[in-house]
């Protein structure tokens, strides 16, 4: 676990020079008080259908080109960038947005994510996923408001259902 960010450091930027150039999204104006949407798999579908159900403006930063483009193919503002890039979260306006969702499953490279956007955006509220208490500590760490471990969700939402309230470890 220590070794991570190291390792996580060290391939970021040799993973950035291999990737094509950033695609800004068509026109979004000078939006403002939107939210970034940090990754476009299983969790970040989920987040933008209820974002579009909701009629919250937002933009997508997503690094996988065939998703990209079928985000985009369903009508969504797209960042084609990884998120890590702060072009990427320049084109998507993170500086002028009012949160931050990173939705990717890689919790290493969300605190790259997040400390990228505090550079750009300081007071710009952060939540983002994770999948155990050290990337909570982690991404916490790096600035993320707020960090959502799933299997903590799963087991309170499951415990609301039959109203048994779940006690939180320190």
């Amino acid at each position: 676990i220590l070794a991570n960010p190291f390792i996580f450091n060290w391939l970021v930027p040799r993973r950035q020079e291999q990737t094509d150039p950033i695609e800004p999204p068509a026109d979004t104006g000078d939006r403002m008080d939107h939210i970034v949407l940090v990754g476009y798999g299983r969790v970040g579908k989920l987040i933008a259908q209820d974002l579009l159900a909701r009629k919250r403006p937002f933009i997508l930063i997503e690094d996988q080109t065939d998703t990209a483009s079928a985000a985009k193919g369903e009508g969504l503002d797209v960042v084609r960038g990884n998120a890590v890039d702060p072009e990427a979260l320049k084109a998507a306006g993170v500086d002028r947005a009012a949160k931050l969702l990173i939705a990717i499953p890689e919790g290493f490279e969300g605190g790259a994510v997040i400390e990228a956007a505090r550079a750009i955006n300081p007071d710009i509220a952060i939540v983002a996923r994770a999948h155990s208490d050290a990337e909570v500590d982690y991404l916490q760490a790096r600035g993320a408001g707020d960090a959502v471990m799933g299997a903590r969700e799963i087991a309170s939402r499951m415990l609301s259902l039959c109203a048994v309230p779940l006690k939180r470890h320190a």
